[in-house]
């Protein structure tokens, strides 16, 4: 995920203001295994931007070791399971929010064996807001505030290039954004909004793939800039 964009941008973008955020940093790549800090809204302080751990840690942990086990499956929150599953059916009724990023990455697992990244953003490259779950964990004098990106079906674009899972985080129409975070909103209502994005709205290109090459510094412009892949010829066009 990428959030390379400004605070005053993010600011005017969500008309929500950054407060006990002042270590915000624009960034190009960060993954969750890292547990990265994120800008996000959340449903309890709309007006505010603050900043909250990739990684869902629920309510009910009852250790750090627990909390810990649980955080490594749940960067993505499934559309399809969401109700079900113990980490995420009470956040997904209760705390809801909005996840802020200028863009993110998916490989494509092509035919010749090999996989190469794909950087997807919105068509006019603006910050957008992916729908998301978060929680309070508390343990003593501890506490974290963490955050799960929910997934859906892919569109026909993302089936093509998110080929292995055919997967895609759900992207909220700009309208639908303060909707997404009513604390009334009924569980037929919240099913409806986590929907794929229209093909039309975003676009994607190759990166290089430093993403993969866990010793380089990946937070880089370069993480971000088109890469052509010269083997895959005119195969990378018929994605499109």
């Amino acid at each position: 995920m990428s959030c390379a964009k400004q605070k005053e941008t993010i600011q005017t973008r969500f008309e929500a203001e950054f407060q006990q955020y002042e270590d915000y940093e624009p960034y190009y790549f960060i993954q969750a295994s890292s547990n990265p800090k994120v800008p996000i809204i959340s449903d309890k302080e709309p007006d505010t931007v603050q900043g909250m751990e990739w990684c869902l840690i629920p309510h009910w942990a009852k250790s750090p070791e627990k909390a810990e086990s649980i955080r490594k499956h749940t960067y993505n929150a499934r559309d399809d399971t969401i109700f079900e599953k113990p980490s995420f059916r009470d956040a997904v009724m209760k705390s809801r929010c909005l996840v802020i990023a200028d863009g993110f990455f998916e490989w494509h697992h092509h035919p010749n064996g090999r996989k190469y990244p794909y950087y997807i953003q919105l068509e006019d490259g603006e910050p957008f807001a992916m729908a998301g779950l978060w929680s309070e964990w508390k343990y003593g004098d501890v506490s974290k505030r963490t955050f799960a990106i929910v997934t859906t079906e892919a569109n026909p674009m993302m089936a093509r290039i998110h080929n292995s899972a055919k997967r895609m985080p759900v992207i909220l129409p700009k309208a639908a954004e303060r909707r997404w975070l009513d604390p009334t909103l009924p569980k037929k209502e919240i099913m409806r909004l986590m929907r794929p994005l229209d093909e039309k709205l975003i676009k994607a290109h190759t990166v290089s793939k430093i993403l993969s090459t866990s010793s380089a510094d990946r937070n880089v412009p370069e993480a971000v800039a088109h890469f052509v892949y010269h083997e895959l010829g005119s195969t990378q066009a018929t994605l499109f």
